[in-house]
């Protein structure tokens, strides 16, 4: 098992295109099952959607605001099948008055 794991601020009423942009693992290294743990800071409303490969795994979602390292198994979002050299995306949309941060964790489990 695999895990990675970090942060991403983002500007009042901007999006990230995709948190994992530049990491080796923003494409799946193996076949197998993707794990997505979410939580962003209190102040202002952070919108997320999942997309592994060419999948909508997790329409925009409000997740939730507990502004710290996700925590297992309280902070799970989804868990996803997911095949080798697919791309897997995270988007983070900030909805609030100024800037907001996502704390995220992804864990990948081979088949």
């Amino acid at each position: 098992m695999n895990t990675i794991q970090g942060t991403q601020a983002t500007a009042a009423g901007a999006t990230t295109a995709n948190v994992l942009t530049g990491n080796p693992y923003a494409v799946a290294p193996y076949d197998g099952w993707a794990r997505f743990s979410l939580t962003a800071e209190a102040a202002g409303e952070s919108r997320i959607t999942i997309y592994v490969g060419p999948r909508l795994v997790a329409p925009e979602s409000s997740i939730s605001r507990q502004a710290r390292v996700p925590l297992i198994p309280d902070d799970v979002f989804t868990t996803a099948p997911m095949r080798r050299g697919e791309q897997i995306v995270i988007q983070h949309r900030n909805t609030g008055a100024g800037s907001n941060t996502l704390f995220w964790r992804v864990d990948f489990k081979p088949r």
